[in-house]
């Protein structure tokens, strides 16, 4: 009963989640005609394979495929799921490998990056084992993740220097979107408490880390992903019913600004986003669906 009541309100949320409080607040354009969105997969259910029932993180694994992962609680394993477009000999949203991690524990992952998104091969991945709900979790950790030697994954362990309180009062401290930009990994709160989402930043290596916010953005709806282009200039960020898109060609890198522009999303609690290639992003929703949104 409950774990329906909970779906009722996020289908409202995402109902209701709009690119409106963006641009009237911030001067965020909408681009809905400047993106064409396709659902992937084959007819007529459109579904990722069945072991992936709640995909939560993406990254880039080649051209015409993607990691994923399901969310809390779900098996330690990442999957592989092809991309290719239709009249193709493997269909969108095929299994085609899997890579279980025993080492480790699925406590909450919620977003999955890669080292460099622009190359290919077996880059590290960065598995985010950060979601914190009831922001009492004092084990958030960055699992690092080389495909070519899964025996050896390594560990970064994070808190946030902002955080005095377990729990917190105000929820702040849960975040599910995770991108990695020059040797460093970027974190963006969910933003369950308020509109305001925190960027932090870590290195991208093995160890224990204080994080303090480097800047923060008005989002009204809650951030569950997010993913830089290829060629690093721009930063999409999701959320469950809009994707705000940044430009991060200014000099001040590590900066949110304020969007550039917002792309309203077909209805379901979207949760995994990557771009596969400058112009091209795939998005998964807890529902099972995948689309792919590419710019005009």
């Amino acid at each position: 009963m409950l774990h329906w009541l909970i779906n009722v309100l996020i289908g409202i949320k995402v109902g209701l989640c709009s690119c409106t409080p963006e641009v009237h607040r911030l001067g965020v354009r909408r681009v809905r005609s400047d993106y064409r969105i396709e659902r992937l997969g084959a007819a007529p259910a459109y579904r990722l394979p069945a072991v992936v029932n709640e995909s939560s993180g993406l990254a880039r694994r080649t051209t015409t495929s993607v990691w994923t992962h399901n969310d809390g609680g779900g098996r330690p394993t990442l999957y592989a799921i092809s991309t290719t477009k239709a009249g193709t000999s493997t269909l969108p949203g095929t299994l085609l490998d899997s890579l279980p991690l025993p080492q480790l524990r699925n406590v909450d992952w919620e977003d999955l990056a890669r080292q460099d998104s622009s190359r290919q091969g077996d880059a590290r991945l960065f598995i985010g084992d950060l979601g914190n709900n009831f922001n009492n979790r004092r084990d958030l950790a960055i699992y690092i993740v080389d495909p070519k030697r899964v025996t050896s994954p390594e560990t970064i362990r994070l808190r946030y220097a902002d955080q005095t309180e377990f729990p917190a009062r105000k929820r702040n401290f849960d975040c599910e979107a995770v991108f990695f930009r020059s040797d460093s990994l970027f974190l963006l709160s969910k933003n369950r408490s308020g509109h305001i989402v925190r960027l932090y930043g870590l290195p991208a290596q093995a160890g224990d880390y204080v994080l303090n916010p480097l800047d923060s953005v008005f989002i009204k709806s809650m951030v569950t992903g997010a993913t830089l282009s290829p060629d690093a200039k721009t930063l999409a960020i999701l959320t469950y019913g809009k994707v705000l898109f940044f430009d991060l060609t200014s000099p001040v890198s590590t900066r949110l600004n304020r969007p550039a522009a917002c792309l309203r999303l077909p209805r379901g609690q979207a949760e995994g986003i990557v771009f596969m290639a400058d112009n091209e992003l795939l998005i998964t929703n807890e529902r099972g669906r995948m689309y792919r949104v590419t710019r005009r």
